[in-house]
């Protein structure tokens, strides 16, 4: 449980002893997640702090979760959802992001090939980074998409209640969910409700 000790209980020369693991307290918070590109899917998880005040053990549907995706040229709409966020009613707002990595697709072959560079996504990536800093909003793109994918399985996603679907047209989504999920554990120390959903499955 949350804020409390967990207790495992051990057998021996027939006593029962217990094995105290203590938890970091649910604290609130507000996340905003990106997958940039050429369709940038977006995650908002959000736990408020009266809803903590009320159920300090907290379960993952206390967690207010929108996803979406942006198609098209999208930089104003990546801007507004950043600024209008960050500036009204989440104040507290951080912004995590998949870090720009340097992609060729290779088109055709022998006489036609050609190389067709994408750096659509550093484009948005600067846009998302322009926006933090205007309104002051921490800003965090160290995980790479393996790296977040290895760690938030669709498994994973899937055991959260969170996997959206279907599964290849929601890609995007899923991987800002990745990004999402690994800086909530990793960076904010938030174990219950999400690594419990995980133990408890196995």
């Amino acid at each position: 449980m949350c804020g409390s000790l967990l207790t495992a209980r051990l057998e021996g020369r027939g006593q029962m002893s217990d094995l105290r693991l203590p938890q970091k307290p649910l604290e609130p918070f507000n996340v905003l997640a990106f997958d940039p590109g050429g369709t940038t899917g977006w995650a908002f998880a959000s736990l408020p702090k009266w809803v903590i005040e009320e159920k300090p053990d907290g379960e993952m549907n206390d967690i207010y979760l929108l996803t979406g995706e942006f198609t098209g040229q999208h930089h104003q709409e990546i801007y507004e959802q950043v600024t209008q966020l960050g500036r009204s009613e989440y104040p507290t707002l951080e912004v995590v992001s998949e870090p720009f990595h340097y992609r060729q697709n290779v088109v055709g072959e022998g006489q036609n090939f050609r190389g067709k560079v994408e750096l659509i996504s550093a484009e948005y990536i600067g846009v998302i980074r322009l926006a933090c800093q205007q309104f002051g909003l921490e800003y965090y793109d160290r995980f790479t998409p393996g790296e977040a994918k290895a760690y938030v399985t669709d498994k994973k996603l899937e055991l959260l209640g969170w996997l959206q679907t279907p599964k290849h047209p929601m890609r995007h989504r899923n991987d800002a969910l990745r990004q999402l999920v690994k800086y909530l554990i990793v960076k904010k120390r938030v174990q219950h409700p999400i690594t419990t959903a995980w133990r408890v499955a196995k």
